[in-house]
């Protein structure tokens, strides 16, 4: 992704470029600037741009970054790689938590609040998709295990 086509998927959020330039507090030439790549918007003002068209913050700003500063994309591939790791390893936590908290209530009921806080997480869009991947496996998993202990 580069400058211009998060402009465009900012707009198509908010309406117009003038209405992002107002919401970063910018005249709209500043905005057109950006689109045509004659100046770079800041990482700040990148993340509120990513938040006005509804794309994941940190993702968006290693996007544009890559794409300004090739020399550093290595740098950002690797940060991406971290939170990716993380974001698995803390959605594996929560439902494994969820399931040992599930183990004194029927198998039925753990298993339907398992697969319930597995939907409640990605619609909070807090996870990518090799995450969600992760975590079917692990409600595949502990299904099967409680069906072998029932």
């Amino acid at each position: 992704m580069n400058v211009a086509e998060l402009l465009d998927a900012a707009k198509r959020k908010v309406g117009t470029y003038a209405e992002i330039a107002k919401r970063l507090g910018l005249a709209p030439a500043r905005v057109s600037e950006w689109r045509k790549g004659l100046f770079k918007p800041d990482a700040s003002q990148v993340a509120q741009i990513a938040e006005m068209a509804e794309l994941p913050v940190f993702e968006t700003v290693a996007a544009i970054e890559m794409s300004v500063h090739p020399e550093a994309e290595s740098v950002w591939r690797k940060a991406l790689e971290k939170l990716k790791a993380a974001g698995v390893a803390a959605c594996a936590v929560l439902i494994l938590g969820m399931g040992a908290g599930a183990e004194n209530a029927n198998a039925d009921n753990g298993l339907a609040s398992l697969h319930s806080g597995v939907k409640n997480i990605h619609r909070g869009k807090c996870v990518s998709r090799v995450a969600m991947r992760v975590m079917a496996s692990l409600a595949s998993w502990w299904s099967r295990s409680r069906a072998r202990s029932a």
